[in-house]
């Protein structure tokens, strides 16, 4: 028996105007909790759903943050922070987040002082620091905000990481062509200079594009197969700086 206000996943499509492979992506990535499963080919969603990926889109296509720091803002767990912490993060006049449209000049400033200025502690403004949310620099000895750059967070493929590939990034004067070199990998940055926020010297600061590689849903024999030959007589081991 369906539960009273739980959605289906075209139910929770519907009321998010999102599509089911990028709420999986969320649930797969912790941004988003299981759902309720009450049987093998069943699930439903409450409200805090719609809620939560709501936030979600607000967060990471109105003020441009990468979805690692998102789940940093969303305190890693599931509870869905209160309207006033959302609206005090939103709220902020470009001085936090920036928007890709309409990003207003911001010079730089003293992240004790921001954190006076919009009501926040320096705590949460190191965790926010820390989560890649703001670009934070060290200068005389003080912390300082650099608030004309922006930081985005690009998913891409496999075969884009392995062989490299142009592909076109959102900035807020537009899309650009941006150059994925061969053997990228997740974590890797690259910057394009000249395509943040705009200075009231009417220069702009830069765009950091964090790429993430981002295997298919479902994966198929044949790349099964081809990683097994690949990995045959192959002694790469990525952990091996942690002695693992």
């Amino acid at each position: 028996m369906r539960p009273a206000h739980a959605l289906k996943m075209k139910d929770l499509e519907r009321a998010t105007g999102v599509g089911r492979e990028t709420i999986r992506f969320y649930i797969r990535e912790g941004l988003l909790p299981d759902p309720a499963r009450p049987g093998r080919n069943v699930a439903w969603y409450d409200g805090s759903f719609v809620e939560r990926v709501a936030l979600i889109k607000e967060l990471q296509e109105k003020r441009f943050l990468p979805l690692h720091a998102i789940k940093a803002i969303l305190g890693g767990g599931h509870a869905l922070p209160s309207r006033n912490e959302v609206q005090t993060l939103l709220e902020l006049d470009g001085k936090l987040f920036l928007p890709v449209a309409g990003v207003p000049a911001m010079p730089p400033v003293r992240l004790r002082e921001l954190a006076q200025r919009v009501g926040l502690p320096l705590a949460e403004m190191d965790r926010l620091a820390r989560a890649g949310a703001v670009a934070v620099v060290r200068r005389d000895g003080e912390r300082w905000l650099e608030g004309d750059d922006i930081r985005v967070e690009l998913p891409i493929s496999l075969p884009e990481a392995v062989l490299g590939a142009k592909l076109d990034v959102p900035t807020p004067t537009g899309s650009v062509r941006m150059t994925v070199p061969k053997g990228a990998n997740t974590g890797t940055v690259l910057r394009l200079k000249g395509k943040g926020a705009p200075r009231s010297d009417k220069s702009h600061g830069d765009e950091y594009v964090t790429l993430k590689v981002v295997l298919p849903e479902r994966l198929d024999s044949e790349l099964e197969e081809f990683v097994q030959r690949w990995q045959a007589g192959k002694d790469h081991n990525p952990r091996s700086h942690l002695g693992a």
